[in-house]
């Protein structure tokens, strides 16, 4: 992600793995710009590449480069900045209505 940039709700993308963690893993913003920009922090939802028929995957379509399945009920506070955002893709509206609906769920 160029310097500058602030992560926006819909966007994909790569992040180096947190404590005791390897690699590099997708993941869905889930939070408004405003509040990435403001707070330092983002709340996302890890991406699976592997579905499996779990209630709370959202899968992605495949224009979008990137396969796999967002895991809905695991969103994640991290710090961005730190984690070397790159981005990927933006998801559709409807991926993110999607999501949207199951978090709500777990509101209820």
């Amino acid at each position: 992600m160029r310097s500058g940039l602030v992560p926006d709700r819909g966007d994909i993308l790569f992040l180096d793995g947190g404590a005791g963690q390897r690699g590099r893993a997708p993941a869905l913003i889930v939070s408004p710009r405003a509040y990435n920009c403001a707070t330092g922090l983002a709340l996302a939802c890890p991406i699976i590449q592997t579905p499996g028929g779990y209630p709370f995957e959202v899968l992605l379509p495949g224009s979008l480069g990137i396969a796999g399945a967002v895991l809905a009920d695991r969103p994640q506070s991290l710090d961005w900045r730190s984690r070397r955002p790159e981005f990927a893709a933006h998801a559709p509206k409807a991926v993110l209505e999607e999501i949207a609906a199951k978090i709500a769920i777990l509101l209820e």
